[in-house]
């Protein structure tokens, strides 16, 4: 379930790259003690176990400073492993830029050969 044109770019992407074993899932409910947060994506990593958020960042709906107060709140307590946040005029502009960059940071998440393609798509500015 997406919610916004820069979500499904993501999610479309992720779905095309992904390993098999990653687990995905999306607007899942995050409890802190703090308040409850809805992130946009979530990935478990197949291999390590770690839950990684994805958050879509447009110009309507961002704001930096209750941004990191929600990173906080779930890096802080525990509820996630890691956090990335990715903006949308990334998204639209360079999609693949944004997934070459995922798949090097975490490469297990995604298919064996999803680096190689996605390094070929890539700008060099990314490589």
């Amino acid at each position: 379930v997406t919610h916004s044109p820069i979500e499904a770019i993501l999610e479309d992407l992720l779905v095309k790259y992904l390993a098999p074993a990653t687990r995905q899932t999306a607007q899942r409910t995050v409890s802190t003690p703090f308040g409850q947060y809805r992130p946009d994506f979530f990935l478990v990593d197949p291999v390590t176990r770690r839950l990684l958020v994805l958050e879509c960042d447009g110009r309507e709906y961002h704001d930096h400073v209750r941004d990191a107060w929600r990173d906080a709140a779930m890096l802080g307590c525990g509820a996630v492993h890691d956090l990335l946040r990715i903006e949308g005029k990334d998204l639209k502009r360079r999609p693949h830029d944004v997934l070459y960059l995922l798949a090097r940071l975490f490469p297990t998440l995604f298919l064996p050969r999803a680096l190689l393609v996605l390094e070929r798509e890539a700008s060099p500015e990314a490589r």
